[in-house]
């Protein structure tokens, strides 16, 4: 199996136009890799995307049952949304059935069928796996609204409603959803569909070949990865760290509240605050290590610092920190949120 790291996500191939010219990818002849990478992609990743898909769609039905009245649902709601279409790509069938045992060495992955049958399969790969990479840039521009939406709640919170209202939260989904919508779309563009005949192995089979032109190479690198990935974590990991410090501080403050109805609404705020921080910290956790390998290939972009086996190896942990941060929304409301977890045993047992 070739397998190319861009925009954060794994692309399968057994080789790839680089400029255009078609050059070979990685083919892992390493066992224990080869053994990683199988049980991962068809089975621990897979598992953990049918949870999180599930408890995604229970979350909208259970936000949507609660109303949009408050921003913050409306926010969720998105995120949920955007989660679902990166947890996909761990159930792409289509992709599995290029792992199937074969003719071929068990370390390609190929489509051993009719070249109308690997075209099918092609088709439907591609499109999953463009809406996990639409779906991983839309995560992280509605857990920056997020951690914007809670800033401004907590250190402004006479301006808030003022500030923050429906009609904004929801422009502000619109607008992600419009603007990156291009870049899975041009994603498209990179792909080409190879039918061919190994002799090595006495059979035709069919694969995915990348085009990655300048264009693409120089837009990632300098305009996609710094608005997709850096800035996010950047606000969301400070804006955190800002709101947590605030909120301490003003707990002792807090006890001293003359008014109880003043002192419920406070409370209601700080456990809203405590739920959605931490999905913002799970999202700076489980995006540390995309940082550090994007800013490694920017530093080094001219040096061949990674070895293959490093390259697959990280490759592999960010799509399952990927996977992890996605899938754990819905079980971060129902820990944190007692209004959420009512709902939720409402629509179960509707």
């Amino acid at each position: 199996m070739g397998t190319s790291v861009k925009d954060g996500n794994t692309t399968d191939t057994l080789t790839s136009f680089v400029n255009g010219t078609l050059q070979p990818l990685l083919i892992i002849d390493i066992p224990i890799l080869y053994v990683i990478n199988t049980f991962a992609t068809v089975l621990v990743n897979p598992i953990i995307a049918l949870f999180g898909i599930t408890g995604n769609i229970l979350s909208i039905v259970v936000l949507v049952k609660s109303g949009f009245s408050k921003p913050s649902n409306v926010l969720l709601s998105a995120l949920c949304v955007a989660d679902t279409f990166v947890l996909i790509a761990s159930v792409n069938i289509p992709r599995f059935t290029s792992f199937l045992p074969g003719k071929k060495p068990n370390h390609i992955t190929l489509w051993e069928y009719s070249e109308t049958e690997c075209y099918i399969l092609y088709i439907l790969t591609i499109i999953i796996h463009g809406f996990n990479v639409y779906g991983v840039k839309l995560s992280a521009a509605i857990v920056t609204f997020i951690t914007l939406e809670r800033f401004i709640a907590v250190f402004f919170p006479l301006k808030f409603a003022a500030i923050v209202t429906t009609k904004r939260a929801w422009l502000a989904v619109i607008l992600a959803y419009v603007i990156w919508l291009p870049w899975p779309l041009y994603n498209f563009t990179l792909y080409r569909f190879s039918f061919q005949y190994f002799k090595f192995w006495d059979l035709y089979a069919g694969s995915i070949l990348i085009y990655l032109d300048d264009l693409f190479v120089v837009t990632n690198l300098y305009v996609v990865i710094p608005l997709g990935l850096y800035m996010p974590f950047i606000v969301v990991t400070l804006g955190s760290l800002l709101i947590a410090t605030k909120v301490k501080l003003t707990l002792a403050k807090r006890r001293s509240l003359v008014s109880s109805a003043s002192a419920k609404t406070k409370a209601s705020s700080s456990k809203t605050t405590r739920m959605l921080l931490t999905v913002c910290a799970v999202f700076s956790i489980t995006k540390f290590a995309s940082v550090i390998e994007y800013f490694a290939d920017f530093v080094n972009q001219n040096e061949d610092y990674n070895s293959r086996e490093l390259a697959l190896a990280l490759s592999l942990a960010i799509y399952f920190l990927d996977n992890v941060c996605s899938a754990s929304n819905f079980f971060i409301y129902v820990a944190l949120n007692k209004k959420f977890r009512k709902l939720l045993k409402e629509t179960i047992h509707c």
